[in-house]
């Protein structure tokens, strides 16, 4: 039986929600609660077209469809039968404004997230997360957590399973490719993943060559690429690493909220900073190879050699509103990393307007520019040491905040958006081609 027909009111919390810039949908079992009738039950549903487009409420990213049309496979009990139906759905019946503020429902995967004994542990996670709550979706986390890191991941599989049997997703981010294999052992939800750097260039020893095994492991990452719906990368770099349609370059946001300039004199007043002091930020745990401390290290010190009042700090683990002060309190930001992708301390220290000098790294040329006082240098202690004393002799503040506006919460939060209604409007194509044409026949 095949006919159009308006669905009876749908409950409240049906799990049906809105969906801005036209229409797009996932196949899910559930979103529909079942029909009054006592003999039909809903097997399959999946929302095909969006129809007359409500121009009375907005979300934040949009405009949304008042109508959708929702083709779902139903059975009747006594024969076990299948069959077909097309609704027309009118959003207005069941959404209220309250709950048409969250249009889609996100899970987000990582095995890094702040945590008390260590703040800065994951904190971009955690901001792309707020950012994209306040853009107006519905955000739940997956941390994967353990002592044992190797059981980590395999327990992520049945507890993302579990999840995705409780509540309905939209989609599921993974962040780190390894992370991003975990996600993609099921198929129920499509799955987009963001590369931060190691994942996809391998990792770097203390001699500034690439571990094997790392190399094998961003193969594999490589690999994950063409089995899911979208990929996420922080440079170009990156995104040639993989040469497919689905990868989209968007580096991590800045939170301006966060980092802002404060008077140099009243943030080290609150850090207990000498006035006196020229401060150079090492703003990484020293012990990761990757960071390369030993040349910011040997750099500062031929620096004390002549000035004594020249001195090196070293902050990580600290909360990303006690960076900021430390942003502020120091003189200059000593970058000297061997590999990168899109380094989030280059992007803060722009924000707060801090000196920088660097290796050629990741995308910090293109983010620096040619904003005064930041450098791009060669890994020698001369030349660092060099462009470090030119920065003291001066001791002035850049102009680098109004270089990076690009990369605040709402811009980059809004491009993230565009890939997963990409991701669910590619799906929903998929799901339509699939269905065969003769079941969308209005009834008369």
């Amino acid at each position: 039986m095949l006919g159009l027909s308006r669905p009876p009111a749908l409950a409240a919390g049906s799990g049906l929600c809105r969906r801005p810039r036209g229409s797009y949908g996932a196949h899910d079992r559930g979103r529909l609660p079942r029909s009054p009738h006592a003999t039909i039950g809903l097997v399959d549903c999946w929302v095909v077209g969006g129809h007359v487009p409500n121009e009375g409420r907005a979300c934040k990213s949009g405009f949304f469809c008042e109508y959708y049309l929702i083709f779902a496979r139903r059975r009747t009990v006594d024969s076990n039968q299948h069959s077909s139906i097309l609704w027309l759905i009118d959003l207005a019946d069941f959404l209220s404004p309250e709950q048409g503020q969250s249009f889609m429902k996100v899970l987000i995967m990582t095995a890094i997230y702040p945590t008390p004994e260590n703040p800065a542990f994951g904190s971009f996670v955690r901001t792309q997360a707020e950012s994209l709550k306040r853009s107006g979706l519905e955000v739940e986390l997956l941390v994967m957590r353990g002592r044992i890191r190797k059981w980590l991941y395999p327990k992520a599989i049945f507890q993302l399973r579990k999840r995705l049997q409780q509540d309905s997703f939209d989609l599921v981010h993974a962040h780190f490719g390894y992370v991003g294999i975990v996600a993609r052992t099921q198929w129920k939800v499509p799955v987009v993943v963001t590369y931060h750097g190691d994942d996809l260039l391998g990792t770097v020893n203390e001699r500034g060559r690439k571990e094997r095994w790392s190399l094998l492991a961003a193969a594999a990452c490589k690999k994950l690429a063409r089995h899911v719906d979208a990929a996420i990368v922080q440079s170009q770099e990156m995104a040639k690493q993989l040469k497919r349609a689905n990868v989209f370059v968007i580096p991590h946001e800045v939170d301006y909220e966060v980092f802002k300039p404060t008077q140099r004199s009243a943030a080290r007043a609150v850090l207990g900073l000498s006035p006196d002091k020229k401060y150079l930020l090492f703003a990484a745990n020293p012990k990761i190879p990757v960071k390369r401390f030993p040349l910011a290290k040997a750099a500062a010190h031929a620096l004390a050699q002549k000035d004594p009042s020249i001195e090196l700090l070293v902050v990580y683990k600290e909360t990303q509103e006690g960076l900021a002060l430390y942003m502020s309190a120091c003189d200059v930001l000593v970058f000297p990393s061997y590999q990168e992708g899109s380094p989030n301390i280059i992007k803060q220290a722009m924000a707060c307007n801090l000196p920088i000098v660097a290796t050629d790294v990741g995308d910090v040329r293109q983010v620096i520019g040619k904003t005064r006082d930041c450098h791009i240098c060669r890994p020698n202690v001369p030349e660092f040491a060099a462009r470090i004393n030119e920065i003291l002799s001066r001791r002035t503040r850049t102009d680098g905040r109004t270089h990076i506006r690009h990369l605040n919460t709402e811009a980059v939060s809004g491009r993230i958006i565009e890939v997963y209604e990409q991701v669910l409007k590619n799906r929903e194509k998929r799901l339509a081609d699939s269905t065969p044409t003769d079941s969308y026949v209005p009834a008369e």
